[in-house]
């Protein structure tokens, strides 16, 4: 899992040294939903540093300063956007947007789920509509259903209980002496390469 810094210029954000590797899970299998638990240092680090903020060395002004951070947003393929987000991504429903009103077909012959009837989003007068051979040798006279809207998942999900995954066994969090440690060395670290280049000038 890689965190990426954007209170950057564009062109430094993205580049390998300024990208983080905030989680790395090893062994042949992906953990699947128990990935809750790998995940758990990671948000505690977030909270604080969205709710405390951290004293941080600023080598540019010579200033110390709160840094404070936030998530903005994740980007996942669909394996890890089920395992994070508690969304279905395969079967009948694999569409997160569309949810129930996902158009799907059960091939047996290949034993699995394929997702036609794309051509209902076209306009009514489309061309492709009645193209048969093209497509699933029928002509398409549908119409695509609504996206589900926030408003419409929070209405489904208001009184589903959600238990996959695993949990800490113990309610002990992780001290923060060994964060606090490391940051107050790194800002020592800087302070003292700051002014090394200053008597070099």
């Amino acid at each position: 899992m890689l965190l990426v810094n954007y209170n950057m210029a564009p062109n430094l954000c993205i580049k390998k040294e300024n990208i983080m590797l905030t989680l790395l899970i090893s062994g042949p299998q992906q953990p699947g939903n128990s990935i809750d638990i790998y995940l758990e240092p990671l948000v505690d680090d977030l909270l604080h540093f969205w709710t405390n903020g951290e004293l941080t060395y600023d080598a540019y002004s010579g200033n110390t300063f709160t840094l404070k951070a936030m998530l903005l947003w994740t980007i996942s393929d669909f394996p890890a956007y089920e395992n994070l987000v508690g969304c279905r991504v395969k079967g009948k429903i694999a569409c997160p947007l569309c949810g129930k009103n996902t158009n799907s077909m059960w091939l047996s012959n290949c034993m699995k789920h394929v997702y036609m009837s794309h051509l209902k989003g076209l306009s009514a007068t489309h061309k492709y509509r009645w193209k048969k051979t093209w497509f699933e040798g029928k002509a398409e006279h549908g119409v695509k259903g609504r996206i589900l809207t926030s408003h419409n998942i929070s209405v489904l999900l208001k009184n589903y209980k959600n238990n996959f995954g695993n949990k800490k066994e113990s309610g002990k969090k992780r001290a923060r002496t060994v964060l606090l440690r490391l940051t107050q060395a790194m800002t020592v670290k800087l302070v003292n390469q700051t002014m090394k280049k200053k008597k070099h000038l």
